[in-house]
């Protein structure tokens, strides 16, 4: 988590680097219990009391936000990261998982059926 906030994929001090430790740190401490949209607007995000998730996308176009980054990441400088971190479509919870094997160098890729 640390070496991926120092990576630069999102800016300090903005509402993506808080919503990227938020989630973090809450996908560590209960990595079972989903994570409700009001719960990171008032937490995460900083959304007062009144907030609405049905008035105020500000969590989901957030979220997507974080997605896209973490995607150009791992598919441009962090490629060669051993572990990634992702949030899955429809859950706002985290997932470290393994990067993907590569092909080593010079060897044709496998077909689909192939890695059963």
């Amino acid at each position: 988590m640390e070496s991926l906030l120092r990576s630069g994929v999102v800016r300090e001090q903005t509402q993506l680097h808080r919503l990227l430790i938020y989630l973090g740190e809450k996908s560590i401490e209960d990595p079972l219990h989903p994570l409700k949209e009001y719960t990171i607007g008032l937490d995460a995000l900083g959304k007062p009391g009144d907030y609405d998730p049905r008035i105020d996308p500000t969590v989901r176009v957030e979220a997507a936000k974080l997605r896209k980054r973490l995607k150009e990441y791992y598919d441009g400088p962090g490629a060669t990261r051993p572990l990634r971190l992702t949030i899955p479509k429809g859950s706002y919870l985290p997932v470290f998982e393994s990067a993907p094997a590569t092909p080593a160098a010079g060897a044709p890729p496998r077909p689909d059926w192939a890695r059963v």
